[in-house]
């Protein structure tokens, strides 16, 4: 076959838009430090890419729900641990209380005291955190406890639980197929069943408050009114315990809502540490999963920046060869 002028233009023409391209990618991979860029630049590594990108950015979500975890039962703990040492205080003034040298005097000014916990307690019971309301279930818009007082004389008589939502247990997804609960239920700490059973440690506190008031010398047998009162009884005037019992009673009520808040607090140093077990997990993941999106798409700059060169160096010898052809072509065309 004839090798035109036509042809070997053509062809030279080729050579060198292949050149230019090729300097062209290696400029624009220098510049940005990328192999890849496009799936057509190499399409399993660009798969390879989309699948680290999306696990990277599963791993940042379960990192916020973890750091969202660690805080809320950080909060709590905090919450618990303090009602603890309230109950230790509790216990130590019934213990004082029920001291046969105490007298009634003493008594007044511990039930006050008593009294203060109780508010203590309840404000406990009704914290927030980020204005969310954290012993009361999926319920965290509206406080759990409302206080109940008595119309004569201010004095509260009961605390109220809210009627709907107080069990709901909330989660945080930590890693793959794991989550965690992340909220503490008060009706597993500060009321265990209905207002005025035995595991209400508010109506607990009420009771020892009021025996200590009544005094030891004026015991009287008296069922206290419903809690909450129901409309059209007689108005509520503190009836007088047998306040020896009460004080005894209250010891043995105290040590079980102690050993409900050490529960608890065990159970949120288990829920916190496995969410920083799963943090550390994620941490390490992390690192691999970046070496490895390094590895795929990173450029080596050494091997491209004499890659480069050599493309240069080629694109100039081209241009230079092929304008000897293109000016012997155009003397052939004269001649």
């Amino acid at each position: 076959m004839r090798i035109t002028n036509q042809i070997k233009q053509n062809q030279l023409l080729i050579d060198l838009n292949r050149l230019q391209n090729d300097v062209f990618i290696s400029q624009k991979v220098l510049s940005t430090g990328k192999q890849i860029e496009k799936p057509s630049d190499d399409t399993a590594a660009a798969r390879r890419i989309m699948l680290l990108r999306s696990q990277g950015e599963r791993r940042d979500q379960y990192q916020k729900n973890i750091d969202d975890g660690i805080a809320r039962l950080s909060y709590a703990e905090t919450q618990l641990t303090q009602a603890d040492d309230l109950l230790k205080e509790v216990r130590t003034l019934t213990l004082q209380a029920s001291n046969g040298s105490t007298t009634d005097a003493d008594r007044g000014s511990i039930a006050t005291r008593i009294d203060q916990i109780m508010h203590e307690m309840v404000s406990i019971a009704n914290s927030r955190h980020e204005d969310q309301y954290i012993f009361g279930g999926f319920n965290t818009q509206d406080s759990p406890y409302r206080t109940i007082s008595d119309p004569a004389t201010g004095e509260t008589i009961g605390v109220q639980d809210l009627p709907d939502n107080m069990d709901g247990k909330i989660y945080r997804l930590s890693a793959d197929g794991e989550q965690v609960q992340i909220n503490v239920l008060g009706t597993e700490v500060f009321q265990t069943g209905d207002p005025g059973d035995d595991g209400d440690v508010f109506q607990m506190l009420i009771n020892l408050r009021d025996a200590l008031e009544d005094g030891i010398e004026n015991d009287i047998e008296q069922d206290p009114p419903a809690v909450p009162p129901v409309p059209g009884d007689p108005v509520y005037s503190r009836p007088q315990y047998d306040s020896a019992a009460v004080i005894a009673e209250t010891l043995d009520l105290v040590d079980e809502a102690s050993e409900r808040v050490r529960t608890k607090l065990t159970e949120v140093g288990s829920a916190t540490r496995r969410l920083m077990d799963s943090e550390d997990r994620h941490i390490d993941l992390k690192i691999l999963e970046d070496e490895h999106m390094s590895q795929t798409q990173d450029a080596d700059m050494t091997e491209w920046i004499s890659k480069y060169q050599m493309q240069m160096i080629a694109l100039q010898q081209a241009m230079s060869i092929g304008g000897q052809v293109l000016q012997s072509s155009l003397v052939n065309f004269i001649g």
